[in-house]
């Protein structure tokens, strides 16, 4: 075999190689993105789990105030701190979920699920209105995502307005994500 051929050959065997190792590459990068979509969905996944099992720990605190009761100060307190807990688990796993494009997950099941518990208990609607207040005024915080997420919402709870004119409420359910 003349110097020729065999540079030939060797050409032929260096440009498998570098494809192989492109198609390997490519292999381990998509594996890496699998792991790291599974990874920050089973953190949604317990920061869910974490705020239910605050729920149920405050259940009787949590359905009187989603129903609207009368509570004392120091459950109105608890309330108020479980109600930012939950709707900062909703807009940080919902966060999470558009800033991540995970391949088909479906960030407005959050929205539907938030405004749906907004729209049909009236404690949640009182202090929703009075957080916002109260973070309007006091905080002035705001960026793009907040923003979006907060006219999703408002969409949505005027969607239910006219698909369901007599909210449907139900206690055991109140904070269903």
């Amino acid at each position: 075999m003349d110097t020729v051929k065999l540079n030939d050959w060797m050409q032929v065997i260096g440009i498998f190689a570098v494809v192989a190792s492109l198609i390997f590459v490519g292999l381990q990068l998509r594996q890496a993105d699998e792991v790291a979509t599974f990874e920050a969905l089973s953190e949604a996944n317990q920061r869910m789990q974490e705020m239910n099992t605050q729920l149920v720990d405050n259940s009787e605190v949590w359905i009187g105030g989603c129903m609207g009761e009368e509570l004392d100060e120091a459950d109105q307190m608890r309330f108020a701190q479980l109600f930012i807990s939950y709707t900062n688990t909703v807009y940080m796993t919902w966060k999470q979920l558009i800033i991540s494009d995970f391949f088909d997950s479906d960030s407005q099941f959050l929205i539907n699920s938030y405004a749906a518990n907004l729209y049909r208990y009236p404690g949640l609607q009182d202090i929703a209105i009075s957080r916002r207040v109260w973070d309007d005024i006091g905080r002035q915080y705001s960026d793009a995502h907040s923003q979006l997420f907060f006219e999703k919402l408002e969409d949505r709870i005027a969607e239910l307005a006219e698909l369901e004119p007599e909210p449907l409420v139900d206690a055991k359910w109140c904070g269903r994500l």
